[in-house]
């Protein structure tokens, strides 16, 4: 399955280390399923993971960048002519619609309302996908 994984969800799976969010990640990492990345979601992920708040190394954000791009596949977005309640999230969206694959996320409002490509961690990890 391709999955574009937001944001928050890898902050989540870093900072608790629970799942689902870190079930999300580490599939993601050992291969069972692919990550979709462009440049656009690695810069956001860059961005905000090296925040100072987080008390994330650069050896471990590193090598989360290294082992999502190895296991994964860069696609460019393709435009989505419909309304995003937070246009930041727009990149993660159109990379989902680009290769039919699903955004996984902790914000669904950020997102169209029901449109099933857009699902939560712990559907994800349930195994709900398009629900």
């Amino acid at each position: 399955m391709l999955v574009v994984i937001d944001t928050n969800v890898i902050v989540s799976a870093l900072l608790t280390g629970r799942e689902p969010p870190a079930y999300v990640l580490e599939a993601c990492l050992r291969g069972h399923h692919t990550p979709v990345y462009n440049e656009a979601i690695f810069a956001e992920y860059d961005r905000v993971l090296r925040r100072p708040k987080f008390p994330f190394t650069q050896e471990q954000v590193d090598a989360i960048f290294a082992g999502l791009r190895r296991k994964g596949l860069p696609v460019i977005g393709v435009h989505c002519d419909v309304a995003m309640p937070d246009e930041s999230d727009r990149k993660f969206y159109e990379a989902a619609k680009a290769c039919n694959g699903f955004v996984v996320t902790g914000n669904l409002k950020h997102y169209p309302v029901n449109d099933p490509c857009v699902i939560t961690a712990r559907d994800f990890m349930e195994g709900k996908f398009g629900k």
